[in-house]
């Protein structure tokens, strides 16, 4: 399989369980490039590991620092390749000629001393349930293991509501989780909107496979303004602070605001496009 997009978490577990694989078995190997730079990173056995527990172990990721989305984990494999890291995306400069090329990917990328993480990674793992043979493999690998390209989505493609960064990769995470595969479709569009008092609130079009009566959308509701605070951790101090006093059961004056539209309506505008984006700005 091959995709132009950043390869996130909920979509190999949801893979995975579609092909009636053990969730604590490791799978699906990738690569990180672009079509300029060619390949920068691909993935181990112990980094794939890795992965998997922190994407089953949420608190457990946030102590290590993965706050808002788990990462993909690629060893970086470039020997020809410098790399920087810069607050709007990772800038890489390929020493093939003269004068020197240097290309802006637009993604979010971390750098990690492989055998740094793995000693802090297995320093913390002690306070939690983790599967032994996925730990027993990261124990196992070895310290000399190239380092970390740690690949969270991309950096231009966010909303800011209320001076909180809302990112396209975390609306993924809970859109097309597996606890929403018999609701929704997994296709929608975010944008920021005003209410009539001048709040500000972030509109989610959503595809749904039934007809979402008033029950179900305040349940759904919920479980978004939930996963998001969790997952958006500036969010949630503002929600815990300033939002929730402003909540109440009309649901045409919250901070999410939800517009519901049948299959296929979405995914036939999908068609018509080259290339999908959720975010509207």
């Amino acid at each position: 399989m091959v995709v132009g997009e950043f390869f996130p978490e909920h979509f190999r577990i949801n893979l995975q369980h579609k092909s009636q694989i053990l969730a604590e078995e490791p799978f699906l190997y990738s690569f990180y490039g672009s079509t300029e730079t060619t390949t920068l990173g691909a993935e181990s056995l112990p980094s794939i590991c890795m992965r998997k527990v922190l994407a089953q172990n949420p608190l457990f990721a946030e102590s290590l620092g993965f706050y808002e989305s788990i990462p993909a984990l690629f060893h970086f494999s470039s020997q020809d390749t410098f790399i920087e890291v810069k607050e709007e995306g990772i800038l890489v400069t390929k020493w093939q000629s003269t004068p020197l090329f240097r290309y802006f990917l637009g993604d979010k990328v971390n750098l990690y001393a492989w055998r740094d993480l793995k000693q802090e990674f297995l320093k913390v793992a002690v306070d939690y349930d983790i599967s032994e043979k996925l730990l027993s493999i990261i124990k196992n690998s070895s310290d000399y293991l190239p380092d970390i390209l740690a690949l969270e989505g991309r950096s231009d493609k966010c909303l800011i509501l209320g001076g909180v960064n809302i990112y396209q990769d975390s609306l993924n995470t809970i859109i097309r989780s597996q606890e929403l595969e018999d609701i929704l479709t997994g296709i929608y569009y975010a944008k920021i909107i005003y209410h009539e008092n001048g709040q500000q609130a972030l509109k989610l079009a959503l595809e749904t496979k039934k007809t979402i009566n008033v029950q179900r959308e305040k349940d759904l509701y919920t479980f978004l303004i939930r996963n998001l605070c969790k997952i958006q951790t500036d969010l949630r101090e503002d929600w815990n602070i300033i939002y929730n006093d402003w909540e109440n059961d009309d649901l045409n004056n919250k901070i999410l605001s939800l517009q519901f539209y049948l299959y296929p309506k979405l995914s036939q505008e999908l068609f018509n496009k080259n290339k999908h984006q959720s975010i509207l700005t």
